[in-house]
């Protein structure tokens, strides 16, 4: 089976558990990590030059991918309901990534 490829800018949307909830993910792809790279390497392209736009504290600083992989930004939102001023970034597994539709 063939990974999906997708470019800067297009909407994804993927699946992930933690704890045993399991919760729906919508964001933007902001860097695309090339195959055998770290995100850990390849973060400094992304988030060092946007610290003050992106949170990434939920990244994973694991092995590196066999393929491409895409670092996703995803709007926080506080329990008050008011959006965060910034992005919170994701590594999440090529397979599981969709793309979201456009609406008009």
């Amino acid at each position: 089976m063939h990974s999906p490829h997708f470019a800067l800018g297009d909407m994804v949307t993927w699946e992930s558990q933690a704890n045993g909830v399991t919760k729906t993910k919508t964001g933007t792809i902001v860097g695309i990590v090339p195959a055998k790279m770290t995100v850990g390497r390849h973060i400094d392209h992304v988030a060092a030059l946007h610290a003050q736009h992106y949170d990434a504290s939920a990244l994973g600083w694991s092995c590196a991918r066999y393929q491409v992989s895409y670092l996703v930004a995803v709007s926080m939102v506080s329990r008050t309901g008011k959006r965060r001023p910034r992005q919170r970034l994701y590594w999440p597994r090529v397979a599981s990534l969709r793309p979201v539709e456009a609406t008009s």
